[in-house]
């Protein structure tokens, strides 16, 4: 048991070192401590913007924001949509795979027009747009709370269904559920 708390520290240090390296290089770059840029939530964006609706209300300032959404999921929906392929379509009933994937779709469609308004360079990249989007974020997360703890329900599910993917050679074993803590073998 010591043997495996001290493999694991030792594997953690050198971890954290070159993730907080990363981090003060991205401080440094541009102005923010940490891997990636999020929504300033603890919710994905996609879910997020997948849990956008009509019925929600937005502070005056985020109005248009909201009017760009909302019509960027109506060209989301209004499109054809692609048969979606993999062993939870055939069984999917209620649109859960639409729920689980439509917001990068529609974040991708909102995404020029949220440029325009915000009036960003092109290449100012996510870091800019999810600093410009945080408020808004919050305010849509609070009203949608019931969706998005829906849409983690079923990624883990999801997650579950993809742990063998036939992907990797089968010596590879079953890689998300193969291995059990030692405490439940």
């Amino acid at each position: 048991m010591k043997q495996g708390f001290l493999f694991l520290i030792f594997f953690l240090i050198p971890c954290l070192l070159v993730l907080n390296l990363w981090c003060i290089y991205n401080y440094n770059k541009n102005g923010f401590y940490g891997l990636f840029p999020g929504s300033g939530t603890l919710v994905s964006r996609n879910a997020i913007i997948a849990s956008i609706n009509s019925y929600n209300k937005v502070s005056v300032e985020y109005q248009p924001v909201l009017t760009i959404f909302l019509k960027a999921k109506e060209t989301y929906q209004n499109r054809k949509q692609e048969e979606m392929k993999g062993s939870f379509s055939s069984i999917d009933r209620f649109s859960i795979l639409e729920d689980l994937y439509s917001g990068y779709v529609i974040y991708g469609i909102a995404y020029p027009e949220l440029v325009k308004y915000f009036d960003l360079e092109e290449s100012s990249g996510e870091y800019m747009m999810n600093k410009k989007l945080k408020r808004f974020y919050k305010e849509i997360v609070k009203q949608n709370k019931e969706f998005i703890w829906k849409l983690r329900f079923y990624s883990l599910l999801s997650s579950f269904r993809a742990s063998t993917s036939g992907i990797l050679p089968s010596d590879y074993g079953k890689i998300n559920l193969n291995i059990l803590s030692f405490i439940l073998n």
